[in-house]
């Protein structure tokens, strides 16, 4: 994972001002292979292969701008704007999906009661945006995946053959435009 930031303060005054960016690359490399094999009943087995190999990534920039206003000696307002995309890499290298409206909007406030620095009581809002994991990256946009599903009427360890095959082969899923982030509000 690669991640490069920067971010600037500047105070004038009453308020203090904070802006930054950030670009992260969260990638994954896999090559693996898993065999499961599920007993129902003693003449019914089912086996799952799965071989994938290459690489996908979650492109997520960010940027932030946010104004910290102490209005009296004991209240302070906090106000900000953060936006992150995503952008799901698939394993062809190429942007498979986009989600670009991830607009969190944050509002706080601050009171200090009693001797000042002491003590202090606060109440935050904000929407927030999860980030997408690469494990569902890969199983959406990946090419270099295969499935096989095999059911069997015996048990295939002790005789591999006579199952009722069948093969999907790994594509990178069509882009859904407009497709949105999930929010989570906490107040």
């Amino acid at each position: 994972m690669s991640i490069v930031q920067a971010s600037a303060t500047r105070v004038s005054g009453d308020h203090t001002f904070k802006a930054g960016a950030a670009y992260k690359d969260a990638k994954l490399d896999y090559d693996e292979t898993w065999v499961i094999l599920l007993r129902y009943s003693d003449d019914s087995f089912f086996q799952w292969e799965w071989i994938g190999r290459g690489w996908v990534a979650n492109r997520i920039p960010s940027a932030f701008i946010q104004d910290s206003w102490q209005i009296h000696p004991r209240w302070r307002v906090n106000a900000g704007l953060r936006w992150d995309g995503q952008f799901f890499v698939g394993s062809d290298g190429q942007v498979a999906q986009r989600i670009s409206d991830q607009w969190q909007p944050r509002l706080g406030v601050t009171y200090q009661p009693g001797e000042l620095g002491r003590q202090k009581i606060f109440a935050s809002y904000g929407r927030f945006y999860q980030e997408v994991s690469t494990a569902v990256v890969q199983a959406y946009y990946s090419t270099k995946v295969a499935d096989r599903w095999i059911e069997y009427d015996h048990d295939p360890r002790v005789d591999p053959s006579g199952g009722v095959v069948t093969d999907f082969a790994g594509d990178i899923q069509y882009e859904i435009d407009g497709m949105e982030g999930n929010r989570r509000w906490l107040d």
